[in-house]
């Protein structure tokens, strides 16, 4: 018999291509080449390869071997010849027959429209509804079916498209589907993922007995407009205007009174319950406290308030019902992070509260305050997001201002020195949102694209590389 050779035959993109330079077919559906396959998140794609002797005829026997170069998560292949889309990037797909073999590079996108920074990880909206995460993955955080990490976008399991919105916090993430369900995965050590019971499934490895790697269903079939995380518990809003919380509440954070469970020795709900009361627009989780804004525009928290974050002029916590924020201010948005809140009034005024250490309050002084105070320079914004250490604000017309740590770049300048002070993101972008994580900060771009900046350690900016941004960076896959 002479000598195989092998040709490919891409199903979905409807080419074929045989020895050399590959043949492009143009149908009135699609027009691919067979050497620049590209996928989106979350897609499959159907190939097959036939091999033919030198006389054209075709080796009907001929067992084909697939793999693929990929080893971070972007796309695998089975035996069947299916391409699994799970990661922005690009990877080769590769067929092997008797010595011979024809490679398939592939890249996957993942068009964000909306993006959610965590502690240490950060998880998005594609355009198609589908749900991704990247950065660390501590007890499952990432959703990705396992505990291995990514620099990239990856795919969430166990969603079924669309996503509506998403939110990531300390060790754990949710997401809203298009009928406002609730989905959460990650760690479930306090019954943060309101599944009706603490603990989850041991990952592969048996590294740790309260994850839960892939999205489960929050317990209730509740329908909600908003849903934020802390660190050991999350709270949702509904239409109506009524929050619920579930998970650790040994620090008053639920807002409900008495838990009503015990999870690895703290009071705990382990299935959402309302906070009475109350009728609510807004609502924001940080660490170990929670704040809303009720319907007259007052804002009120509850939770841990050692240094101030409850914004009652005290340093009690308050463990059984939400306290009035002081002030007299009325507020239209609020945003918490480890000890400090920060909130803008309807006028588009940014006060904060709390911790001050780093000069995350923005007002110049240094100083830890339990009450609201103006954040300086006088700037109006219309949307502000808090950090670890730091916060960021959004203008009107998108233009990004920081203040607070700056030792990993989260500030945006392009140096690593603190500002007590709002200071303009070194960028040309304008911003339709921006999020700030524990110690990076994301948003999206008015161009569409995503871009985030700060620590990189876990690979939460989402780049391809570990290496800090001190000035905003594309996310791969846009």
């Amino acid at each position: 018999m002479r000598a195989p050779r092998l040709c490919w035959i891409s199903v979905l993109a409807a080419t074929v291509a045989c020895g050399g330079s590959p043949t492009e077919i143009v149908t009135s559906e699609v027009s691919l080449s067979l050497t620049d396959l590209t996928l989106a998140l979350g897609d499959t794609a159907g190939v097959s390869a036939t091999a033919f002797d030198q006389s054209g005829a075709i080796i009907s026997d001929a067992q084909i071997r697939w793999s693929s170069t990929d080893a971070v998560g972007i796309a695998f292949v089975t035996q069947n010849g299916l391409i699994s889309a799970i990661g922005a990037g690009t990877t080769t797909i590769i067929a092997e027959y008797d010595g011979l073999s024809a490679e398939l590079p592939v890249t996957v996108t993942a068009d964000l429209v909306q993006i959610a920074s965590g502690w240490f990880h950060t998880c998005g909206v594609t355009v198609l509804g589908r749900a991704t995460c990247w950065g660390s993955n501590a007890s499952g955080k990432l959703g990705t079916g396992t505990l291995f990490g990514n620099g990239t976008p990856a795919l969430v399991t166990g969603l079924t498209p669309p996503t509506a919105t998403v939110s990531a916090g300390g060790n754990s993430s949710c997401a809203l589907d298009g009928n406002g369900a609730a989905f959460c995965w990650g760690s479930n050590s306090r019954g943060q993922l309101g599944i009706g019971s603490f603990g989850g499934t041991v990952g592969e490895n048996g590294e740790s007995n309260s994850a839960q790697v892939s999205a489960v269903p929050v317990s209730g079939s509740l329908s909600f407009t908003t849903i934020t995380i802390g660190d050991r518990h999350a709270c949702g809003l509904t239409s109506a205007g009524e929050v619920y919380c579930w998970g650790g509440g040994g620090w008053g954070q639920l807002g409900v009174g008495t838990p009503t469970s015990v999870c690895s020795g703290e009071p705990c709900e382990l299935r959402p319950r309302k906070i009475e009361g109350f009728t609510f627009d807004v609502v924001s989780a940080g660490l170990q406290h929670t704040c809303g804004i009720v319907t007259s525009g007052d804002a009120y928290c509850w939770g841990v308030n050692q240094s101030g974050a409850v914004g009652d002029s005290s340093r009690i916590d308050s463990f059984f019902a939400p306290n009035l924020v002081v002030g007299g201010h009325k507020y239209l948005a609020i945003d918490l992070a480890d000890e400090h809140t920060c909130a803008l009034t309807t006028t588009g005024a940014a006060y904060c509260w709390g911790l001050n250490g780093d000069g995350q309050l923005g007002e110049g002084s240094g100083f830890t305050q339990r009450f609201p105070v103006p954040v300086a320079g006088g700037i109006v914004f219309q949307t502000v997001t808090t950090g670890g250490s730091h916060s960021c604000a959004l203008t009107p017309d998108g233009d990004a201002y920081c203040w607070g740590r700056n030792f990993e770049g989260e500030l945006g300048t392009g140096t690593r020195l603190n500002s007590e002070t709002p200071v303009l993101v070194n960028t040309s972008l304008q911003f339709a949102s921006i999020t700030a994580g524990a110690t990076h900060n994301c948003g999206m771009a008015k161009t569409g694209d995503a871009y985030c900046w700060g620590w990189n350690i876990t690979g939460q900016l989402g780049v391809g590389s570990g290496r800090d941004r001190l000035v905003p960076a594309s996310v791969v896959g846009q």
